[in-house]
């Protein structure tokens, strides 16, 4: 997961991370908050791309119980 307005972090940072990770997947995001792309109304997006990928994963990865022990939902 990337914001293209990091100012941060490089986006090949992100590809060259993504082209090493077995299995990853790189998703993409133009929010206005940059490297806190978890900010804001458009947060929804990445929250809901991030659960569907692990929860596409084995083993199961109880999810939902993960997110809202951190405070999201």
């Amino acid at each position: 997961m990337h914001s293209l307005n990091d100012k941060s972090v490089n986006i090949e940072m992100a590809k060259y991370a993504s082209q090493k990770i077995t299995n990853s997947e790189l998703k993409t995001y133009d929010n206005k908050w940059g490297h806190l792309f978890w900010q804001g109304e458009e947060s929804k997006k990445p929250i809901k791309d991030l659960m569907g990928f692990l929860m596409n994963k084995k083993p199961y990865i109880k999810v939902k119980e993960i997110i809202a022990a951190c405070g999201i939902l």
